[in-house]
């Protein structure tokens, strides 16, 4: 992360990264809201420069503001040792839209201004799973921990808005997210990242969260997700192979689903009401990480 990504230099990512650790200890929600406001920030200057270069160019017409990224985390089987890797890819952070309303109310963005937002980067982890909440999210990887060890990571590391240099019809600025851009989505830094990632984790099996997420890498390998109302093989997960690195001929098993979000419920009714799962116990968001489960215990044992 800090040769390819944001280098903060004298060790502080390690710092930071403690920081979030202190954080998820914390139960107390009123503690947490003073804890977090207390966590670092890097100075945009420390992006590595092929994302320095993207910024740059947005801000030729536009303003980059409110960077984000969500550092990869590693979790643990709750049950049992030597479980196997489960790579989980997410595609970027997604903080608040930085309008009047949130600035200096939520959370994210109390105590700060809008220089801040200019030229700082703010860290946080993967679907939250640090805040310690009870949501469906939460539900979803406290199943899949009974069985596997899990990495959890973003596809593109860095997330920004861009202000448009224009009001919509109810005169609220307008803005874009950073994952619209296609020289962004191109850089080749992406995937240089991920293949560090897979190489050290040495995960058995990659899955994907989500339409983005799962174009967001196969795009990154001259693939891309099937429709879901049009996939009918293996109870309609999506199956994918990649080569990550092409220093070994070694493939990797790609699968993707739709997101665990309630935004995704659409594609992920196909999936559980599809008969090849009625066997598998559980009830909404429980039998969709069963589901999971027994996909990954096929394709890792066999």
């Amino acid at each position: 992360m800090e040769s390819s990504f944001v280098n903060c230099g004298n060790g502080r990512l390690s710092l930071i990264y403690n920081e979030l650790l202190e954080y998820s200890k914390v139960l107390n929600e009123i503690q947490k809201k003073e804890l977090r406001n207390t966590l670092s920030f890097a100075e945009l200057s420390a992006l590595n420069p092929n994302y320095l270069a993207i910024v740059n160019q947005v801000n030729e017409r536009h303003t980059a503001l409110s960077f984000a990224t969500d550092l990869p985390i590693y979790l643990e089987c709750s049950s049992k040792k030597n479980a196997p890797t489960v790579m989980v890819c997410a595609m970027d952070a997604l903080p608040p839209v930085p309008n009047e309303e949130n600035l200096g109310k939520h959370i994210a963005y109390k105590n700060r201004n809008k220089g801040s937002l200019l030229k700082q980067v703010g860290f946080w982890a993967p679907f939250s799973l640090i805040d310690n909440n009870t949501d469906a999210n939460a539900e979803f990887f406290s199943e899949i921990l009974k069985h596997f060890n899990i990495y959890v990571t973003d596809i593109f590391k860095l997330f920004f808005y861009i202000e448009k240099n224009k009001k919509d019809k109810k005169g609220n600025t307008v803005f874009s997210k950073s994952n619209a851009l296609k020289t962004y989505r191109g850089l080749p830094a992406h995937a240089e990242i991920l293949q560090k990632e897979i190489k050290i984790i040495s995960p058995s099996v990659i899955l994907t969260l989500g339409n983005n997420a799962g174009n967001a890498l196969l795009n990154l390998y001259d693939k891309k997700l099937n429709i879901w109302s049009e996939n009918t093989s293996f109870g309609g997960l999506q199956i994918n192979t990649i080569q990550p690195s092409i220093e070994k001929e070694e493939m990797l098993n790609v699968i993707s689903i739709p997101h665990i979000s309630g935004a995704a419920n659409a594609s992920k009714s196909l999936i559980l009401k599809n008969k090849y799962w009625e066997n598998i116990p559980g009830q909404h968001i429980v039998k969709y990480a069963n589901i999971v489960i027994e996909a990954l215990n096929q394709f890792i044992l066999h």
